[in-house]
């Protein structure tokens, strides 16, 4: 025969260290708007230039090493031109989280957030 508890009170259960992540609702988009909107201009950016398209071309129709060379460098140097906005957008999404400027943009930013969230369901 199965024991019986003593105490008829309720059960409890055991005591978890620190939050499980994950759990309840849904955490929708990983990424701020302005990071995304930054590293999409970027992109947009660097596919749109005509020597680094073409260079893709040549090595999607003829693969080997020296368009591939070719290709990864027009692309390397395209991003490195083009790569402000997606920095901008990056710290502009994460501003509150630099150490020194975090403090003096943090309430802005926290309104700005409110405000797009609402209107797009999206942080900044």
């Amino acid at each position: 025969m199965a024991k019986r508890r003593k105490s008829k009170g309720k059960r409890r259960g055991g005591k978890r260290k620190g939050k499980k992540k994950g759990r309840g609702r849904a955490r929708g988009h990983q990424f701020g708007i302005a990071e995304s909107l930054g590293l999409a201009k970027t992109v947009f950016e660097v596919e749109t230039n005509t020597t680094t398209s073409s260079l893709q071309k040549a090595f999607i129709k003829n693969p080997s090493v020296a368009s591939f060379k070719a290709a990864l460098e027009s692309t390397v140097a395209a991003t490195k031109d083009n790569a402000s906005t997606a920095v901008l957008g990056i710290v502009v999404s994460n501003a509150d989280k630099l150490p020194f400027v975090g403090k003096l943009l943090a309430k802005p930013k926290h309104k700005l957030d409110a405000i797009t969230r609402k209107m797009v369901g999206m942080r900044l």
